[in-house]
Formats: C-alpha cells, structure tokens, sequence
C-alpha cells in the first residue's frame, strides 16, 4: 500500500513539473515567436499588466524574472520616449489669414465662451503635438480694462491656431508716476520666467489688435519688429528704424542688449533706444511682411508726452551696459491669476532710482 501512495506521489510530482517545464517552454515561445504569441511577445508587451504577470511567474522559473525585467525595463523606455515619437505641430496647418477685428464691448462671459481652452493665467500647450516656440506675452498695462478684453479676444485663439505654448502677462504700473513702459517690459521679462522656461517674448501694446493670424509669435533668429503697418498711419511704416509697438525676442537677444532702459517716464523714445542697443550689439531687426503685419489701433486718449524724451534718448546713449535688466528694481504690489491672463502689480520705485 506504501509503495502504491509513493508511485501516486511520484507521478504526480512528475506531472507538476512537466506542467511548469510546458508552461515555461510555453512563455519562451510567445518571447521568441511574436507572430504566434500575438500580443505577449515582449517585442510587444507594453502594459503594466503584462509586466506583472511575468513577475508572478518569475516565482518558478529564474529565466522567467529576467525576462519581466526585461519587459519592465522596456515598458520604462518606451513610456519616457512616447513625447519624442510625437510629431512636432505644424505651423499653418489651421490659420485663417485676414481677420475681422470685433470693436464691440462685451462682457468676461462671452470671452469664456470663445476661449474655453485657456488655463487659468492665460497659459495654453497644445495637446496633440510638441509646440513650435514657449511664447511669453508682455504687456505694459495701466488702466485699460475694455482694450484688454477686445485684445485677448482677438490674440488667444491666433495664438492658439499659431499652436503655440504660450502665456500672456500683464504687467500693471500701480503707482502714481509717469507711465514707463521700458521699465515695465524689463520686469515682464524678469517675471514671466518665474512661471515658465519660455524662449520667446513678445512685448506687446495692449492697443494694438493683429489683423492676420499669419503674423508669427514664435521667436526667429532676430528681434522683429512686429507692427508694421498699422491703421492709423495708413498702413504704412513711418520710418526705417521704427522699433515700437511690437516687437519679439529670443530670452538671449534680449539679455544681449540688457532689455529696454529704465529711464524713460511718460510717452515716447524708449523704442528708438532700443533700436539702438539692437545695432550697437550687432544685432539684425527683422520685419514680417507689412501685408501680413498688420494692425488696428484702438482710439484712446494718448498718455502725456515727456518734454524731455529726446534729452534722455541722447543721455542714454552710451548706457546701454549700465541701465536695463542688470539695473532693474521694483516692488511687487500683487501676483494674480486670471481665467485669461496673469496680471503682476509693480510699484516701479522712481523715488529711490
């Protein structure tokens, strides 16, 4: 009777490990033939599922853990490179060309209607493809709530279609000096890269609506000066070295002519000083076409004009090394992120400059 229970014991230990020897045969076959395994093959496992199931099988056969880690290690791969298989966005794929600029005052909830793909702060990636440029949008701003409804209005779903990652600032001036605009673009600059690793910047005045979604807000090369023909002025560039407006540059371009200078209060000649710091840096300014560059100019009543601007442009000349970024300083009044832009609030401190 012992020996009848042993012989059972036997076969049945013989058979169990036939069992494992066949189910592990088994694996390596899927392994090694992908067209009989289908989906098991670890050419082909790429789910977490799969991982853990060979890890469970690991527990019988040594070969079989090196083989999950294997899958596991792939699987790793392949999820840390999916952002490089995908396609870069393609820049003219969904624009419209000239567009119609809607001057009507309307309320925040139609803008929510219209850019409901906008993050709070105003920030947009698209989804489906890697970005063509991390586009920062500056603008000097004081009191000009309707203007900025009708330009975010306007520029969010150009810059949308431009398929941009991007993030419009507003940079507000809250104390009671002359309007610097300069200054203000110096500490959008300064500000924005706290929210973003952004390479492009365009310093943009809040008046000025883009008539054609053609005109690119992705960085070249070369500063650009963006506005070039603009309504008021019938279309027309008033003089060669026009730089106002808009105008765009690469982060580096800009830290190369140590950004706008601080010294220009009230309307006028910061542009013109600019220009300057671009041709004495060896700098090259490039224009888009002036049929696509494009733009309508709100009506507002102008912002006083400095009787002295012309005098600082000559005083300023020479300082381009020792006034700009590396001289910046202000004090932050408020940080606050809106449905569709983010707005900083900056004493400009011209007590103590």
């Amino acid at each position: 009777m012992s020996r009848r229970i042993g012989s059972k014991t036997k076969t049945c230990c013989a058979l169990a490990t036939f069992a494992l020897i066949g189910s592990y045969i088994l694996l390596l076959g899927f392994s090694y033939y992908p067209r009989l395994s289908g989906q098991i093959s670890i050419k082909s496992i790429d789910s977490p599922t799969h991982v853990t199931l060979i890890k469970n099988f690991s527990t019988i056969a040594p070969q079989a853990a090196e083989t999950a880690e294997t899958v596991e290690s792939r699987f790793t791969k392949r999820k840390t490179e999916w952002d490089k298989r995908m396609r870069n966005c393609s820049r003219g794929e969904e624009l419209v060309g000239p567009l119609y600029v809607n001057k009507t005052p309307f309320d925040w909830d139609e803008l929510e209607e219209e850019c409901s793909f906008v993050k709070p702060g105003g920030f947009y990636s698209p989804t489906h493809c890697h970005p063509i440029a991390k586009t920062a949008i500056i603008i000097p701003y004081r009191d000009r709530v309707e203007m900025l409804k009708i330009f975010l209005r306007q520029l969010h779903p150009i810059l949308r279609r431009q398929q941009l990652q991007y993030q419009i600032f507003v940079i507000e001036q809250a104390d009671d000096n002359l309007f610097n605009r300069g200054k203000l673009m110096n500490i959008g600059f300064e500000e924005s890269l706290k929210y973003g690793d952004f390479s492009c910047f365009v310093f943009h005045d809040v008046d000025l609506i883009p008539e054609d979604d053609r005109n690119f807000y992705g960085c070249n090369i070369s500063p650009a000066h963006m506005s070039v023909a603009v309504d008021k002025f019938n279309y027309k560039l008033l003089y060669s070295t026009l730089f106002g407006g808009i105008v765009m540059f690469t982060r580096e371009n800009f830290i190369t002519v140590n950004g706008f200078s601080n010294t220009f209060w009230g309307w006028g000649a910061e542009d013109d000083d600019l220009y300057r710091r671009i041709w004495k840096n060896g700098l090259v300014m490039k224009r888009p076409p002036i049929e696509i560059a494009r733009y309508t100019m709100l009506k507002h009543k102008d912002q006083p004009k400095s009787d002295e601007r012309f005098q600082h442009l000559r005083d300023a000349n020479g300082k381009e090394r020792i006034d700009g970024l590396n001289s910046l300083n202000y004090s932050i009044k408020s940080r606050t992120k809106h449905k569709f832009y983010t707005t900083i609030s900056v004493d400009l401190l011209k007590k103590v400059e």
